[in-house]
C-alpha cells in the first residue's frame, strides 16, 4: 500500500515538473521582454539558426508532455511499470530545461550548451525505455509520440546550441571555416537520424528533425545560401525517409538486434 502511495506520488511530481517547466520557458520572455531568447540568439547568431516560427514546435510538445503528464495520473494507469521508469529522468530533463533556459538568459552559453546536451542524453535514454516498452507489449505506440518529439527537436536543438556557442567563443569550427563545418555536421546529423529512426521505425522523430532544417532554410534562404539549400537538401532528405517509414510496414525485428 505505501509502495503505491509512493508510485502516485511519483507520478504527480512529474506533473507539476511538466507544469512549472512549461509555465517558467513559456512566460519569461513575457515577463522579462529585456534580455529574450530570440534577442539573445541574434546576437550570437550562427549559421545554423532556424527561423523564429520553427521554435513553436514546442508549443506542440508541451501540449504532448500535458497530456501524458495527465494520462499517467489517471487510475487506470496505476499498474503500468512504465511511467515509473522514466518518471526520474524525465523530470531531471525538464529541470536541465530550466537550467538551461537561465542560462541562456544570463549569456552563459557555455552553461547552456551543456545543459541541452545533458538534456538530449536524457532524452534519448526515456525515447529507448519507452520504444522498448512497446516493442514489448507493454504500452501503446502512441506513448512514444511526445519523446519523439521531444527527442527530435533537441537534436537540431544541440546543433544550433553548439554552432551558437562557437559564435560566443570566436570559433569556426574548424580548419574548414564556419561554413563547411556546418555543412559537414548538418550532414552527420541527417545520417544518425536516419539510422536511429530506422532502427526504431519512428518518423515523428525524422519529421521534427526536418522541421528544424526548414527552419534552416527559410531563415537562410536570403543571405547563405549556400547553407539553405544545404538544409532544402537535408529536409527534403529527411522528409522522403520520412513518407517511407510512414508509407512501409515495420518489419518484425528481435529485441536483441535492437539494444
Amino acid at each position: 500500500m505505501e509502495k503505491n502511495k509512493s508510485k502516485s506520488l511519483l507520478r504527480w511530481f512529474v506533473l507539476i515538473v511538466i507544469a512549472i517547466h512549461v509555465l517558467y520557458n513559456e512566460l519569461f520572455d513575457l515577463l522579462f521582454p529585456v534580455s529574450t531568447i530570440a534577442s539573445i540568439s541574434a546576437k550570437y547568431k550562427s549559421l545554423f539558426t532556424p527561423a523564429g516560427y520553427t521554435f513553436s514546435i514546442w508549443g506542440v510538445i508541451y501540449i504532448a508532455l500535458i497530456i501524458y503528464g495527465i494520462y499517467q495520473v489517471l487510475p487506470s494507469q496505476r499498474n503500468k511499470e512504465i511511467y515509473n521508469k522514466i518518471a526520474l529522468p524525465l523530470m531531471i530533463s525538464l529541470l536541465l530545461g530550466i537550467w538551461w533556459n537561465i542560462s541562456f538568459h544570463l549569456e552563459l552559453i557555455g552553461f547552456s550548451e551543456i545543459a541541452i546536451f545533458l538534456m538530449l542524453v536524457s532524452a534519448f535514454y526515456i525515447y529507448k525505455i519507452v520504444e522498448q516498452s512497446i516493442f514489448l507489449g507493454e504500452s501503446e505506440k502512441t506513448l512514444l509520440i511526445p519523446f519523439s518529439l521531444y527527442f527530435g527537436w533537441l537534436t537540431v536543438a544541440n546543433v544550433a546550441s553548439f554552432t551558437t556557442w562557437l559564435v560566443y567563443i570566436g570559433s569556426k569550427g574548424s580548419v574548414f571555416g564556419e561554413l563547411d563545418f556546418v555543412r559537414i555536421l548538418m550532414g552527420i546529423i541527417v545520417v544518425a537520424a536516419i539510422i536511429i529512426s530506422g532502427i526504431y521505425w519512428d518518423y515523428w522523430y525524422i519529421l521534427a528533425i526536418a522541421w528544424g532544417y526548414i527552419g534552416v532554410y527559410m531563415e537562410k534562404k536570403n543571405d547563405h545560401l549556400p547553407i539553405a539549400l544545404a538544409a532544402f537538401v537535408c529536409s527534403v532528405v529527411l522528409i522522403i525517409w520520412g513518407v517511407v517509414l510512414i508509407s512501409v510496414k515495420r518489419n518484425p525485428r528481435s529485441l536483441n538486434s535492437r539494444r
